[in-house]
């Protein structure tokens, strides 16, 4: 009888595939990508969410449906103190201290390209007045 046993040749299926369970492990496995640095992701930080507004989500377990987003009307990228900010959180992203998150320090912040046009091709100061 032991002569005849063989390795699986698919996963065990221990629950059904519309499932909880397998809805996260199927999305887990599908939508996130595989290889070299699997644990590398690109990670894109939104200024001026509030929130989201998950009232219309059908099914939870949709990796596509977020939600709507919540704007948060108060945010002011303009203001001085906020570019300065933003350019602060890169910085300090860029630093030894994130090295076990930042892989390579590869850090991509739009204020540093913001602020090397205003203050090489517009001749501008950083962080640019508010009026302005």
């Amino acid at each position: 009888f032991t002569a005849q046993l063989s390795p699986p040749t698919e996963s065990e299926k221990w629950v059904p595939d519309d499932h909880w369970l397998m809805k996260a492990l199927n999305a887990m496995e599908d939508n996130f990508p595989k290889g070299a640095n699997d644990n590398a992701q690109i990670v894109y930080i939104i200024w001026g969410v509030d929130g989201l507004d998950k009232s219309g989500i059908d099914d939870p377990w949709d990796p596509t449906d977020f939600g709507k987003v919540v704007w948060d009307n108060n945010f002011n990228p303009a203001s001085q103190a906020n570019q300065l900010r933003f350019k602060a959180i890169c910085e300090d992203l860029k630093s030894d201290s994130y090295s076990h998150v930042v892989l390579d320090k590869n850090v991509d912040c739009f204020i540093h390209e913001f602020e090397e046009f205003i203050t090489q091709e517009k001749n501008g100061t950083f962080p640019v007045p508010e009026d302005q």
